[in-house]
């Protein structure tokens, strides 16, 4: 079974997951779509691969493409609806595995199957089967929470990690908390930043910055620009900080996790489902939302900095040992050794 994917190969969410199914076999040919603003990486598959510049996906190359293989996997979008189309043509199978929030309300064309990565997935495409999303193991066993880590990535649309809260939450905390924030997007960390601390305390466009608190003794360190991959959970840090507003997935909540990190996010569903609930932040309310306008529409959590400050406070200096080894037991069930043959099932 060949099974395709026309995708980014940028550092980012849907710029990984293709690259981890590729990697581990799942998908045997790739088209880029080269990212209009972001570093494309090449090097990340065989040379020769095919690059597409502009939608949409026509034309000789795609269909010999589209021709070679049994199955399209998509992750989040197709890019360009009407290949679906096209691939149909061809007697190829269509797979997109949702990202509910940014899924159209109304469906340009439906694939033959959704293969929804959450649980909440699954209440937008009724019937379609759960299939976890397989995790990497680098785990490492910790002991105590007294360093903490916020990855704000691309700080998400609608700023759904969390990072203004969190970083609110910071000036109101009693203890001794040293928390590092990490952000790819340097000008909107910048911003959050000098609007939350009421000054303008960064001008560099990249860096690590550090600013503490001499009377309660919490310690800021920001860090501006991207971090490789393979050092986004390292060993230095306990806790992972992320005040998660409506994902479903959330592949940097996994990947802490799997780590052996102590993990610190909403308690809501689904997180709350396969996360232990003691370290989660309590959910002042929920407000309808959508990303934009053709999207769905969601339950957006609200998250008062008052109450992640109280819960940074309870965590800190606690004992996590036990926590750091359910990870590993959790990582070892959602491995790729486990998980890809689910997925080849799926898929054929």
């Amino acid at each position: 079974m060949r099974v395709g994917t026309i995708c980014y190969a940028t550092e980012q969410g849907i710029g990984y997951l293709p690259k981890d199914f590729y990697d581990a076999g799942v998908i045997t040919d790739v088209m880029v779509f080269l990212h209009g603003s972001r570093k494309t990486h090449l090097e990340w598959y065989p040379p020769g691969t095919v690059e597409l510049v502009q939608r949409p996906f026509s034309g000789p190359r795609v269909e010999s493409w589209l021709r070679s293989i049994d199955v399209l996997l998509q992750f989040e979008t197709p890019f360009d609806w009407n290949v679906l189309n096209l691939a149909r043509q061809f007697g190829v199978r269509t797979c997109i595995v949702p990202m509910y929030e940014c899924t159209p309300a109304t469906i340009p064309v439906k694939p033959d199957r959704w293969l929804c990565p959450s649980e909440l997935d699954c209440q937008y495409f009724p019937g379609s089967p759960y299939v976890p999303i397989p995790v990497k193991q680098d785990w490492h066993l910790r002991f105590r929470a007294r360093r903490f880590l916020h990855n704000g990535g691309n700080l998400g649309l609608r700023e759904h990690k969390g990072t203004r809260q969190i970083l609110e939450a910071l000036k109101l905390v009693t203890k001794p908390v040293h928390l590092t924030v990490r952000a790819q997007d340097v000008r909107g960390l910048r911003q959050i930043l000098e609007e939350v601390f009421d000054a303008k305390l960064w001008g560099q466009s990249s860096g690590v910055f550090d600013l503490s608190s001499e009377r309660v003794g919490w310690r800021l360190s920001a860090m501006l620009g991207s971090v490789h991959r393979g050092q986004l959970f390292a060993p230095e840090f306990d806790a992972f900080v992320m005040a998660e507003k409506y994902n479903g997935l959330s592949l940097p909540i996994q990947e802490a996790y799997a780590s052996g990190m102590l993990v610190m996010t909403s308690d809501r569903f689904p997180m709350n489902t396969w996360l232990p609930r003691w370290p989660l932040f309590p959910v002042s309310q929920y407000i309808r939302a959508r990303v934009g306008g053709p999207y769905n529409e969601y339950d957006e959590a609200v998250l008062e900095p008052a109450a992640i400050a109280a819960k940074l406070d309870e965590v800190f200096n606690a004992p996590i040992d036990a926590y750091s080894l359910e990870g590993y037991e959790w990582a070892q069930r959602n491995s790729w050794a486990a998980l890809k043959p689910k997925w080849l099932e799926a898929l054929s």
